[in-house]
């Protein structure tokens, strides 16, 4: 099943911060990219599901531009399997993948699932 007519994206060059790259809004699933002097900073606000996950994978640069990825997940409310899926393809690239302040629903799937080794895991 495509994704086609289910997200409604707006692709904007932020003109208020020069480190924002670009944002995707979808119904339930917001990214946000950050160039860091060292790596590449994603904001994930909402749902990260079966309908969203194709959203951050066309958001994501390619791995030449971007080896080293921190995932801000503050305001990521859900994960299922898909979302997962999609976090750990980064990984599988062979970037180096830092999760920044999962929810304690987040970090439940990630340890239940045992795709918490995958990544470095900041609390804050």
């Amino acid at each position: 099943m495509s994704d086609e007519g289910v997200w409604s994206e707006n692709r904007s060059t932020s003109e208020q911060a020069d480190d924002v790259l670009t944002w995707v809004r979808g119904e339930r699933l917001t990214v946000t990219l950050h160039h860091e002097p060292d790596h590449l900073r994603i904001d994930l606000f909402g749902e990260l599901d079966v309908a969203s996950a194709p959203v951050l994978a066309r958001t994501v640069p390619p791995r030449t531009a971007a080896p080293a990825v921190v995932l801000d997940l503050a305001r990521l409310s859900f994960l299922d399997a898909a979302g997962l899926r999609q976090l750990i393809a980064l990984v599988s690239e062979g970037r180096a993948v830092t999760l920044r302040c999962p929810s304690r629903l987040v970090r439940r799937v990630l340890e239940v699932t045992g795709a918490d080794v995958a990544f470095e895991i900041e609390p804050s």
